[in-house]
């Protein structure tokens, strides 16, 4: 019994000795062990790489690479499709464009669609004259649009209102000069429109087929100059 006895404490003394060791915390122990002192932060929703994983970062290019991209994009919209250029005309364009109107107004000096720096002076009974013809023009316009307006609603079922004839105009208080003033400056503006065409399509600025375009519109402006010319003939002259 008493050698049982023995037997059964130095187990139980061995025993205790493993479960000590084995939770006893020793200098070799603590070595081996890696340290994290903060807990792992929870990915919030949005931030990169929440769902999958890390993102890819893409080669990052310099100031200089960028801009020579954007200006041969901006180069190649230009020639494709130049009405919807982005930016200010460069120095060169401005000189070509300075030189086709110097070109165009020594064809045609007395086209009206000239911008003024390319136009030589003009003393003071021309400038008179000038803008007595377009006050003459405005006024004729807008009495022809009154009288429009009056016809279509006195007449709703005669179809198109005609135009102010002979008659109406003098009722009116529009003299014979004011309207051969407003023949003048339509046939004036016609012409110059058909000269400003004619010149562009003669260049090599237009495409093909805007210049079959624009061919097309010249031969319906013509007729309508031919129209205008031949109503203007019939103004009396007094």
């Amino acid at each position: 019994m008493n050698k049982q006895r023995v037997m059964a404490v130095g187990a139980a003394v061995v025993l205790v000795a493993v479960l000590a060791w084995l939770f006893w915390d020793t200098p070799a122990k603590n070595a081996q062990k890696p340290v994290n002192p903060q807990p792992a932060a929870t990915p919030l929703v949005g931030s990169p790489g929440a769902f999958f994983g890390a993102t890819v970062e893409l080669p990052q290019r310099s100031i200089a690479e960028v801009a020579k991209i954007e200006t041969d994009a901006q180069s190649e919209v230009d020639r494709l499709w130049p009405h919807v250029r982005k930016g200010e005309p460069s120095a060169a364009e401005r000189a070509k464009v300075r030189v086709e109107w110097v070109n165009f107004s020594v064809q045609h000096p007395d086209n009206i669609y000239i911008p003024n720096e390319f136009k030589p002076p003009i003393n003071a009974a021309e400038e008179k004259a000038v803008r007595q013809q377009l006050d003459d023009t405005t006024a004729l316009v807008a009495k022809q649009a009154a009288q429009k307006h009056r016809d279509r609603f006195a007449q709703p079922s005669s179809g198109e209102p005609a135009e102010v004839t002979e008659q109406q105009a003098r009722d009116s208080g529009i003299t014979p000069e004011q309207q051969r003033n407003f023949f003048n400056y339509k046939i004036k503006e016609l012409e110059s429109r058909i000269q400003l065409v004619e010149f562009y399509v003669n260049s090599d600025d237009l495409g093909a087929s805007k210049k079959t375009a624009a061919k097309k519109e010249l031969i319906v402006w013509k007729k309508e100059l031919e129209e205008l010319v031949q109503t203007r003939a019939q103004v009396p002259n007094s």
